[in-house]
């Protein structure tokens, strides 16, 4: 750990000793009970029970749901608190020197339509009160995807598209190689992206454990930073209840051949995936103890370089996508007196290869363009420690940490290892104010202290630690208040601010954000409007700046004078809540409108002023390209109903709309000796001003039927339209383009974007794909076939890589609800409430 990091840690430490406090108050009389949920009767454990100001300090309810708080005052106000459930408030009347018993019942309210979100503890909103578009995609969902992976739990949410491993949010971004994320991506609410590239680790996440999935959608810097300029997805973790719980998942599944079967890399055994998952959870009095494990093996469905392939019929045409193994556990101890403290750890490993370009878009679809596919092993694991504290005031202290290690190694090539440690460290303060009127208030302080090395950064071969890797650091004030108004505290207001403070080796620089928003329910009609406007502020990463890497014949090429980029993110919608006969749902349309200055963007071209040769000076750079708009509007359409007790039927259908364009196409990104270059002589169809890689009209829908509440049915689809713009340079380098180079027949050489302009053409009205799903469930068992890309379509979200063709996966889960060896422990049941009276 470098002095830096070991300063900022000793900053969050002081503001922790600065805010907690503790203060004795006279004990007139005691209130306690249960708390449970209203539905299975299981009771609730670190309810937090919170009394009005100035009578009594705030608790938080043990591992069995049981709570007993002092209090004086004639008159208390008491509110249960719980992530996932309706708020309880109930008014207390009582003399001096009594006990009184109060049994709590709690509604769930984490259903797909009216979830409570969180994007976070430091702040709980719901999708209808939210000042900007909120999405939650619930444990059930993740489950009947037979989601082993984050990425593909997001298959369902709405202006979300997940082009090659890169989140693209409204079209806020487009392709850049997995590097300089703009959507943060956290786990508990902290980051979970590589700190030196921006980039998502899909395969880290333990979705064994998870709760629920929450995405914000919008400029989210003022709460999480840099990365968040488009939006945050946050992963929240489970739980343990009152009963210890194992879950097993045993799945396997194929590739089928593509339609054009000539161009199979395989000719008869399909190329399979399968894996097996166990999660257990379970409560030892006040400890709550999880543990998971994952393997995986995904064969994959892409061949190797094309002229080394071996004879038809031989399965080792094929190139292994992926083989993980993964584990997770976690502790929580909840010590009392407002006191808990918990520890996660996570572990990865991973065998696998990625694959850059394809070979032609030709009969090379499914192959690899020689020297283009990087075998990977990776090493991956964090750490968690956390406190939190409640305060007997009723202010809640949280200290959290994250240490994030990465090692990278590629086998088949040099220049490409990358390894980096991250330390994130995080202390806030959040309160109600009753004399306020109900005034949320939270204010914290975050450092994300990264150290990256490797050949894969220019000037850097340095082990860990060393001077000569690359360093980032970024520190964070925030703060945040949202109070109701009117009567019937039908209109919430939001303000938010942030101070960042980035360093990136030799380059530094603070800037202050701000964030505002109102939500307006009119209570007769159950309609709500909101309207937000907040700023963005995304520093380039350490890839985006010093990435020195060659692939195949090609280059990625470092800028170390990137600018920061700003943004301006404004949101107007309106949300309608609906009931007719059984069926209740709402309808949401949300109009958007972003503005950047000095916007990054990935572009191709010869670089490289001391080639070899004339192909060896083409690569991949970040430049700043100036002032950029994105525009464009959302519309989601969800509900449930119910049939008797035979069908029970969900529906979501969504569609968004973007137009991101830039409003300087002439301005000089960059100069060579030939040639100064735009938007305009850059781009494959600037006419009109459509940034390039962009997935500008996105559509998805989803029906799931559940039947005498055993078998499931459910059907999806899914519209990709194609990308208008891309890299010129690519159509140049296609010999059977209009626009192809002359010098192109000098080269002698077949490149990966041969073919590529007749393939757009083919495929320029977009992508249709539809997925299928049937399951049962007896007892503890639940066996389900899943089928994605059903009539297997041919198509490719970003240029010169094709989407997997049609593949089947059964999968059989089995839940203990009652694992024997908690038999040996405190054995948990449904709450009795006549233990407390």
């Amino acid at each position: 750990m470098t002095h830096t990091h070991t300063y900022y840690t000793y900053i969050l430490f002081a503001f922790i000793i600065l805010f907690t406090s503790f203060s004795l108050s006279a004990q007139h009389y005691v209130v306690k009970g249960k708390i449970y949920d209203a539905n299975d009767k299981l009771t609730l454990p670190q309810v937090h029970v919170i009394p009005s100001e100035g009578n009594g300090a705030g608790v938080v309810a043990d591992m069995d749901g049981v709570y007993s708080i002092a209090l004086h005052g004639t008159e208390v106000e008491l509110k249960f608190s719980f992530l996932g459930y309706d708020e309880v408030v109930k008014k207390i009347k009582c003399d001096d020197n009594k006990t009184i018993t109060l049994n709590i019942a709690m509604t769930p309210t984490a259903t797909e339509l009216a979830a409570v979100q969180v994007v976070g503890t430091r702040f709980r909103s719901d999708k209808k009160t939210s000042i900007q578009s909120l999405e939650v995609i619930g444990l059930e969902h993740i489950q009947k995807a037979n989601a082993t992976t984050l990425d593909k739990a997001l298959d369902n949410v709405a202006g979300l598209a997940i082009v090659d491993n890169e989140p693209q949010m409204r079209g806020g971004s487009g392709f850049s190689s997995g590097l300089g994320s703009r959507v943060m991506v956290l786990y508990d609410e902290m980051p979970i992206l590589r700190a030196d590239a921006g980039r998502p680790v899909w395969n880290l996440i333990p979705m064994e454990d998870v709760s629920q999935i929450e995405v914000l959608k919008g400029a989210s810097s003022v709460m999480f930073g840099s990365a968040a300029i488009n939006g945050a997805i946050n992963v929240r973790s489970g739980l343990a209840k009152d009963v210890p719980e194992t879950k097993v998942k045993i799945y396997t599944g194929f590739y089928s051949k593509p339609k054009n079967k000539t161009i199979s890399p395989w000719t008869n055994q399909p190329p399979l995936l399968m894996g097996a998952s166990l999660s257990h959870t379970r409560k030892i009095k006040k400890l709550n103890l999880t543990f998971t494990a994952e393997y995986a093996s995904d064969d994959g469905y892409r061949g190797g370089d094309l002229p080394k392939q071996n004879a038809p019929g031989k399965r080792n045409d094929i190139v292994k996508a992926e083989t993980r193994f993964r584990a997770n556990a976690g502790a929580q101890y909840n010590f009392g007196h407002g006191w808990i403290a918990s520890l996660n750890a996570n572990f990865l490993y991973s065998d696998n290869n990625q694959f850059h370009f394809w070979y032609n878009a030709d009969k090379g679809l499914y192959y690899t363009y020689p020297g283009t596919l990087s075998h990977f092993k990776d090493l991956m694991f964090f750490i968690d420690p956390t406190i939190k504290y409640v305060s007997p005031k009723g202010g809640v202290h949280v200290f959290k940490n994250r240490i994030l290690f990465s090692d990278n190694n590629v086998l088949n090539m040099e220049g490409q290892d990358a390894a980096s440690q991250t330390y994130y460290d995080e202390y806030h303060y959040k309160k109600t104010f009753k004399k306020a009127a109900d005034l949320d208030f939270l204010v914290g302080i975050c450092n994300t202290y990264a150290n990256s090395f490797g050949s894969v950064f220019s000037g850097n071969m340095g082990n860990i630690g060393s001077s000569s890797g690359h360093t980032a650091n970024n520190l964070a004030l925030f703060t945040k208040f949202e109070k109701s108004f009117l009567k019937d505290k039908n209109l919430s207001a939001v303000l938010g601010a942030r101070w960042e403070f980035a360093n990136v080796d030799d380059f530094h620089e603070n800037k202050p954000i701000f964030q505002a928003g109102l939500n307006y329910q009119i209570m007769a009609s159950h309609t709500y409007f909101r309207a937000s406007v907040g700023q963005g502020y995304r520093v380039a990463t350490i890839a985006e700046r010093y990435i020195t890497v060659a692939v195949g014949d090609y280059g990625f090429f470092p800028n170390e004078n990137l600018k920061s980029e700003t943004s301006l993110n404004t949101e107007l919608a309106v949300k309608q809540m609906f009931r007719i006969g059984g069926f209740e749902g709402f309808v949401d349309v949300a109009g958007f409108y972003q503005t950047y200055d000095n916007y990054i963007e990935f572009f191709m071209g010869p670089w490289r002023t001391n080639a070899p040769t004339l192909l060896k000076s083409f690569g991949f750079k970040f430049f700043n390209t100036g002032h950029a708009v994105i525009k464009g509007v959302e519309a989601t359409l969800a509900g449930e109903g119910k049939v008797g007790d035979i069908l029970k039927y969900q529906i979501q259908l969504a569609y968004t709309y973007s137009l991101p364009q830039t409003t300087e196409p002439d301005f000089i990104y960059a100069s060579t000796l030939t040639k100064q270059y735009s938007y305009m002589n850059s781009s494959s169809d600037p006419s009109n001003k459509v940034l390039k890689y962009r997935i500008q009209h996105l559509a998805k829908a989803d029906l799931n039927l559940t039947f005498i509440k055993k078998f499931t049915l459910g059907f999806s689809v899914q519209y990709f339209s194609s990308m208008h713009n891309i890299d010129g340079i690519f159509m140049e380098m296609d010999k059977q383009s209009p626009d192809a180079a002359p010098w192109l027949d000098y080269l002698g050489l077949d490149l990966p974007f041969e073919g590529i302009y007749n393939f757009r053409e083919k495929h320029k009205k977009g992508a249709w794909i539809f997925g299928l799903r049937a399951g049962f469930e007896f007892n503890r068992f639940g066996l389900s076939i899943i089928v994605n890309n059903l009539l297997n379509t041919e198509y490719a979200l970003r240029p010169l890589c094709v989407e997997a063709p049609r593949t089947v996966t059964l999968q059989l889960n089995y839940k203990f609800n009652d694992f024997n060896v908690g038999k040996i422990f405190n054995k948990q049941k449904k709450v009795d409430l006549s233990e407390i009276n």
